[in-house]
């Protein structure tokens, strides 16, 4: 049978039957009935057939030397054939010309115009590959003018005619819409992402069809265009999971990990093997994830440092900002990897140049402090600006600290106002604990005691410890709206513990004489603030010990106290520490000793220590 058939095209194609010839190419080509194929044989065919005339063959013609069948790859000879067969109405050929130019190639300048123009002309004629391609360059104005509702229309006239990719185009288009022409539009992006998940097997290829099925059940566990159905929802996603869709597999891991519902146990085995699944498909989000698993002990995982930075190197290659930025965090901390600023400082740049808000900031920090980079304040401040603008409270403060400061940036203290302001918005108690000191100083706000106590409670409620200090003396002096010592007490006990203030500690001090006169407990406090290197603290404690307040006289404490205190600028301790020097006091007697500290108090200015900006 088979030596009948290839007979009878031969003969034809002697007698220079275009049809016969173009079949019998076919024949060389696909190598039908169980014949060998012979690619140069099939595009000699070809090439005989398009040179009578066969509108077939011109096309085939093309395909074989757009694909390298019987010959080497030529683009430009592909589109002298398509081209050929195209202007003869040949539809695939007009698409393949279309792709050909959409794409460009050696020998075939990208031409998306033309590209376009075919499409259109084909899709008018019906063909329903070049309907989709229509729509899809109305989506992103590829060769033409982008219209979201004419990508709308072409897209659907191509679904209705079975092509299942359109359906998938469609629900993008509707998840995301176009501006305010074309607004996202969640139940009908559901609809066709639903319409894709159950095209008929073979319409779609695998691929497309466990990305719909992941769309169907991220809708349906999170209300997007249909009514929330988790269980629903979660027989879709293990659907795309099991499909091999990275996303879901991750998804899946992530639920595992953390149930939707307090029934659902926790499977932490089965959620690291699917975050495994994802990550060896090179979703970069798992990866990433079991950099987290490794660093802090997730998912069942012992903490392995080296582990965590190949995990994080593995994502940051795949373009995963997040991990970049954690990579430049690893490199500044030396974790799994040897530390280095510049190396961190890399990284970070990396990542804030994606846009990652973190990373910005620390560019910033990076940029202000020159670690890891030279030093560039005005390049601190533009990335202090990306970052807050992306919404990272904590750059936000130190913008308008830079704007208090002068540093990179002109002192404005009407923008540093507002960047603490913007901070405070987004939930920074920072921001709102220097608005508190903004009221206070009276810094391009009027001072007010009321605003300024409010600011405190909110940075506190807030958890910023470092305004309990700043409370406490509030309701010491009353500013709070009625003085409460007990409160204040709390307050700076909190500020001890929490935020780790001397200030705190010395007004603990004064607080145990004043009320109590217990200077035993006051003796304490002044120690615990000397020891957090609060120099008017040592100074103290050495005054207690010389003078046997809440301590035995120790006058070798004493002078060792106050030696440490003018060491660290205190002009008080220096006079101190004078006359212990011409008296012996704790210390052998040096008038000459004595007479440098005596010129340093002279020369010295007093320590102010307090709260300021943070």
């Amino acid at each position: 049978m088979a030596t009948a058939t290839l007979a009878s095209l031969m003969e034809g194609a002697q007698r220079e039957d275009p049809r016969a010839q173009y079949l019998l190419g076919k024949y060389y080509e696909e190598g039908q009935e169980g014949s060998q194929k012979n690619p140069g044989q099939a595009l000699q065919w070809y090439t005989k057939a398009a040179y009578n005339g066969e509108n077939d063959a011109l096309f085939r013609a093309g395909y074989c030397y757009e694909n390298g069948i019987g010959t080497a790859v030529n683009l430009k000879g592909a589109e002298d054939w398509y081209l050929a067969a195209a202007n003869k109405g040949h539809l695939e050929a007009q698409f393949h010309l279309a792709e050909l130019y959409s794409r460009g190639g050696p020998g075939v300048a990208k031409n998306s115009k033309a590209a376009f123009d075919l499409y259109l002309k084909a899709a008018y004629a019906s063909h329903t590959a070049s309907t989709r391609r229509v729509g899809e360059c109305l989506m992103r104005g590829e060769g033409c003018q982008a219209t979201a509702e004419g990508a709308s229309m072409w897209l659907e006239t191509a679904a209705k005619n079975g092509d299942a990719k359109s359906t998938i185009r469609l629900a993008e288009l509707y998840t995301t819409g176009v501006g305010a022409e074309f607004p996202p539009d969640a139940e009908k992006a559901f609809g066709w992402w639903m319409t894709a998940a159950t095209a008929v097997e073979g319409s779609i290829d695998v691929i497309d069809k466990s990305l719909a099925q992941f769309k169907v059940a991220d809708c349906l566990l999170n209300g997007k265009g249909t009514e929330a159905n988790q269980q629903v929802g979660m027989q879709w996603l293990i659907q795309s999971a099991q499909e091999g869709h990275p996303e879901a597999m991750h998804v899946y891991a992530k639920i595992l990990n953390n149930p939707l519902s307090p029934d659902v146990p926790k499977d932490t085995v089965q959620a690291m093997e699917w975050l495994e699944r994802a990550a060896t498909a090179g979703w970069p989000e798992s990866l990433l994830s079991l950099g987290n698993a490794h660093q802090y002990g997730m998912y069942g995982k012992a903490i392995d440092f080296d582990q965590a930075f190949y995990f994080y190197e593995k994502s940051a290659e795949k373009g995963n900002g997040k991990a970049m930025a954690t990579l430049g965090n690893m490199y500044s901390q030396g974790l799994g990897t040897t530390k280095s600023p510049e190396k961190a400082f890399e990284w970070w740049l990396k990542a804030a140049q994606l846009g990652v808000p973190v990373a910005q900031n620390e560019i910033g920090y990076c940029y202000r402090d020159g670690w890891g980079t030279n030093q560039n304040l005005k390049g601190a401040v533009e990335w202090f600006t990306a970052a807050a603008n992306n919404g990272h409270a904590d750059a936000c403060c130190a913008l308008a600290l830079s704007y208090i400061n002068g540093r990179g940036v002109q002192a404005n203290m009407e923008m540093a106002f507002e960047w603490f302001n913007k901070g405070a918005e987004l939930g920074s108690g920072k921001a709102m604990y220097n608005l508190g000191m903004m009221y206070k100083k009276g810094d391009f706000v009027q001072k007010d005691d009321k605003k300024k106590f409010a600011w405190y409670e909110n940075a506190l409620r807030n958890n910023y410890e470092e305004a309990a200090y700043d409370l406490g003396v509030c309701y010491l002096n009353g500013e709070s709206g009625s003085k409460d010592p007990v409160k204040a007490r709390e307050l700076f006990v909190r500020a001890h513990n929490n935020a780790s203030s001397a200030e705190a500690c010395i007004n603990l001090a004064a607080m145990a004489v004043n009320e109590r006169n217990d200077w035993a407990e006051a003796f304490e406090w002044q120690m615990a603030a000397a020891s957090k290197g609060h120099a008017i603290g040592m100074r103290r404690v050495a005054i207690m010990y010389k003078e046997g307040k809440g301590v035995s006289v120790n006058p070798k404490e004493s002078f060792s106290w106050f030696l440490r205190a003018a060491q660290a600028g205190d002009v008080p301790s220096m006079g101190h520490l004078a006359n212990c020097y011409k008296t012996g006091f704790g210390t052998e007697k040096s008038p000459e000793n004595a007479t440098t500290w005596e010129i340093k108090a002279m020369q010295g200015q007093v320590v102010a220590q307090g709260a300021n900006f943070k």
